[in-house]
């Protein structure tokens, strides 16, 4: 019995150590200039869990809804796109195209955000999310216009947001994306 313990024992030693190394503090101070500590209270950089060291993070953003809570709402997912960018950069010192990249497939009720200003009157659409959507594109996202949604909306490329790549549908988009090893969030 006792030859048994010790093969268990170092295996649960080395398991503890390779734990404990492979936590580190999050850098999150860089955020607010204060430790997590400082900025939550006593305990909390211990008890936060903070991404690993990774590359080659891809994620892939289905927005087929214009407005969170109807029209007057705000558009939720653009700014969350934006605090995830900070957190792979600020937080975590990631870099865009190297360790992380991001996608957003925008269909269905989502295509205002893809027009311009002339299609969305010549729709009776409204697009008020044009500074956001070009911020977000010089921060890297790369966002993706479904054709089969177009194609309902009769719009040309010319009414498209300069910078708007193309899926054939938004559906079956986010599903090749997931092969590509996208990994996909909803709004």
């Amino acid at each position: 019995m006792r030859l048994l313990a010790l093969p268990i024992l170092a295996c649960l030693v080395w398991s503890a150590a390779a734990a404990a190394a492979d936590q580190t503090a999050c850098p999150a101070g860089l955020v607010s200039g204060k430790s997590l500590d400082d900025e939550f209270g006593a305990g909390t950089q211990a008890n936060t869990r903070c991404l690993k060291h990774r590359t080659k993070v891809k994620v892939v953003i289905q927005i087929n809804n214009l407005y969170q809570n109807g029209p007057n709402g705000q558009p939720y997912f653009l700014k969350q796109i934006k605090q995830a960018i900070l957190d792979y950069e600020v937080t975590h010192g990631m870099r865009r195209g190297v360790d992380y990249e991001i996608a957003a497939i925008v269909f269905g009720d989502g295509a205002p955000l893809a027009l311009n200003n002339d299609a969305a009157e010549r729709h009776s659409l409204e697009n008020p999310f044009q500074p956001m959507v070009k911020e977000l594109m010089d921060m890297g996202v790369e966002f993706y216009f479904c054709q089969n949604t177009g194609r309902r909306l009769k719009v040309q490329h010319k009414h498209v947001l300069p910078g708007f790549k193309y899926v054939t549908a938004g559906l079956t988009a986010m599903v090749d994306f997931q092969k590509d090893g996208y990994f996909p969030l909803t709004w």
